[in-house]
């Protein structure tokens, strides 16, 4: 009686808190996993999931993306960023330096078009606990901002083309873990002007453009994630896609 009347008073506790944590997936741009409909929770299995809460459930396929992800060393963290950066468009990608060498890990660029323009410089970190330190975001945006004045940028900019853009010249900062980000360090990105991608809006933007057998081949023809500036890994992936 006394386990029945506690589950009763913390029920609508309960509830709130997974109506928030569904919530704030959908603010980071991820499709939900489960949906508060009344008093009862759905997943995304949910035959009517889409019909009942509104809202798009994740792939199929999207909790071994993410498994994956999360176990992800240093190296193979690469891999996945690169497909992250081709599935958003990106038709120029390269890996730069290796991870935790202290530099940019990868750079990429979207070719002709409204973003041709745009260049993306990716810090990438593996983790692994659960979160990145804030401290952590800090330092690697003061190297980024002491790069542009380095004879290395000249040479990104060469290699995505972007030298003597006629459109002028955009640098996206994004700091990618394969953890999650805590509210401190939220903040502080946008202090920084920093984006941000979390282990979860990787793998959700992986798992809407590939099926789990195209990103193993993806990764397979990256391998051994070395930093080279004239090795585009969009035309690798993909090759290794449409073989898929």
């Amino acid at each position: 009686m006394e386990s029945a009347e506690y589950a009763e008073k913390n029920k609508a506790n309960v509830i709130n808190q997974i109506r928030d944590l569904s919530n704030e997936w959908v603010s980071l741009g991820v499709k939900m996993p489960v949906a508060v409909v009344g008093e009862s929770v759905i997943t995304w299995k949910h035959d009517r999931f889409r019909e009942l809460s509104d809202g798009d459930p994740i792939p199929q396929h999207f909790p071994d993306v993410l498994k994956g992800l999360r176990r992800s060393d240093g190296a193979s963290f690469l891999g996945y960023v690169a497909c992250y950066l081709f599935c958003i468009g990106c038709e120029r990608i390269y890996i730069t330096d290796q991870s935790h060498d202290g530099g940019i890990d990868l750079v990429g660029a979207f070719g002709p078009g409204n973003l041709a323009h745009v260049g993306i410089f990716v810090q990438a970190k593996s983790s692994e606990g659960t979160s990145t330190k804030r401290e952590t975001l800090l330092a690697e945006y003061a190297k980024f901002l002491l790069l542009r004045k380095m004879g290395k940028w000249s040479e990104y900019l060469r290699c995505l083309g972007l030298n003597e853009s006629l459109s002028g010249l955009s640098p996206v900062y994004l700091f990618a873990t394969n953890a999650e980000f805590s509210n401190g360090i939220r903040a502080a990105a946008r202090d920084l002007e920093a984006g941000l991608r979390t282990g979860k809006q990787i793998a959700a933007t992986i798992s809407d453009a590939m099926s789990v057998a195209q990103l193993e081949a993806a990764l397979d023809v990256i391998k051994p994630f070395k930093a080279s500036l004239e090795m585009n890994l969009a035309k690798r992936i993909r090759s290794a896609i449409a073989s898929n």
